[in-house]
């Protein structure tokens, strides 16, 4: 993110998003493993992974959490929504 302005103003747009909606915790952090692993940032996935174990998130659920999918009936949707592909227009801001 640090040498891709649009990607990082793209996550702190999500971030902030993320913020105002009322979702459970561990959802919440589900959906930011998700996404940190599609990114790549492995410093935020770290805290990701460390605020989903607080959350009381397992160690399977985490890593299904990273691979887009989980074993809950409300993760596994978020989960791969949020680590589709871009649309190509997308990738070249």
């Amino acid at each position: 993110m640090a040498h891709s302005p649009a990607l990082l103003e793209g996550y702190l747009g999500f971030s902030c998003a993320m913020k105002r909606v009322k979702l459970p915790r561990p959802l919440s952090e589900k959906i930011s493993l998700a996404v940190q692993e599609w990114i790549g940032c492995d410093h935020c996935l770290a805290a990701h992974t460390e605020a989903g174990r607080a959350a009381g998130l397992s160690e399977t659920d985490i890593a299904l959490a990273r691979e887009g999918t989980a074993t809950d009936r409300r993760g596994p949707r978020p989960c791969r929504w949020c680590t589709r592909r871009p649309p190509r227009d997308l990738l070249t801001i």
